[in-house]
């Protein structure tokens, strides 16, 4: 399943604007319905023809733009990265064609709550409650997570590991040591976690939107004439 993360239905042509979609935090859109109809009342009827495809091709650049942008610096910035290469396979384009004018950066993997953590809000247990994870726990990750053996589900199901219920809270302990002489808290059980905002992917592709489209539209657009006239 697709998660849409930003959104570009148009591009910013030679005397245009851009429109909004409601903000950072609805996601980054931008119209080209004004753009297109005012453009394209200057342009003789070769030149029109070839506007869909510089549009397109525009739309595409723009996105792998982004893209680069939130694998390279934004996402290392907001995250303690462990696997180097989660960004790069999490984050695809869906590409623009002269037909549908829309091109997407998307969230192909849709794992660790990267829309909460671009927004900031309230995570909710899909079982009634999340397990929040001890220094210790977070110290043992490595490039794919906490190891199987520290999860929450084996920990309780070891024979070292039991879940204690007292005054409300739920933790999840393990014990250790000589015939399990100590005990180690591993997960404090939580019916909702609230994440603040500290993946800034919609404010920087805006960024990078207004700061390459439209260099990125008058080079396609030039291509597209040179190519109409051969």
């Amino acid at each position: 399943m697709v998660a849409p993360f930003f959104i570009a239905a148009g591009v910013r042509a030679a005397a245009g604007s851009i429109a909004g979609g409601g903000g950072s935090n609805q996601g980054v859109s931008i119209n080209i319905a004004t753009n297109y109809k005012q453009l394209e009342k200057r342009l003789n009827n070769i030149q029109r023809k070839q506007l869909p495809f510089a549009f397109a091709n525009t739309l595409n650049d723009v996105a792998f733009k982004v893209r680069k942008q939130i694998v390279d610096r934004t996402f290392p910035r907001s995250f303690d990265v462990r696997d180097k290469k989660f960004a790069s396979a999490s984050f695809r384009v869906k590409k623009a064609n002269k037909r549908k004018l829309e091109s997407v950066v998307f969230d192909k993997l849709d794992r660790g709550n990267l829309k909460l953590h671009a927004k900031g809000g309230t995570r909710r247990g899909r079982s009634g409650s999340i397990a929040v994870p001890t220094n210790y726990v977070k110290g043992k990750r490595k490039t794919r997570g906490v190891p199987a053996a520290s999860r929450p589900k084996r920990v309780i199901e070891s024979a070292n590991g039991y879940l204690s219920d007292k005054a409300g809270k739920k933790m999840i302990w393990q014990e250790y040591g000589r015939k399990g002489s100590k005990k180690r808290l591993m997960y404090s059980l939580k019916p909702t976690v609230r994440i603040k905002k500290g993946f800034y992917f919609y404010e920087d592709a805006n960024k990078t939107v207004d700061r390459t489209i439209q260099g990125s539209f008058d080079t396609n657009f030039r291509k597209a004439l040179a190519s109409a006239r051969r």
